[in-house]
């Protein structure tokens, strides 16, 4: 989840920061803090990617399979009798 930050916590945090770091150290911490924050978007972009193939393939398998489960339960069955032949009620005899 991601926090919902407002202008206010964003400058209460800016101000600390200042305080904390320093105005000169200041920009080199945030584009560093930039560079991680990147770096963790692009690996779970990665993630999600892999994550997404494998349901992907996931699903094309156990699509193959149910097809593979239903042609061996149709060839498992014995054809249901035809009868070509026009049925009459002359006795043969």
């Amino acid at each position: 989840m991601r926090p919902d930050f407002g202008v206010l916590e964003f400058l209460l945090i800016m101000i600390l920061a200042l305080v904390v770091v320093g105005p000169k150290d200041l920009p080199r911490l945030m584009r560093s803090l930039g560079q991680i924050v990147g770096r963790v978007r692009m690996m779970a972009a990665d993630f999600q990617g892999v994550m997404n193939a494998a349901a992907a393939e996931a699903d094309i398998l156990d699509a193959q399979v149910r097809t593979l489960d239903a042609d061996a339960r149709d060839a498992g069955r014995k054809p249901k009798a035809r009868d070509d032949a026009p049925s009459s009620n002359v006795d043969p005899s």
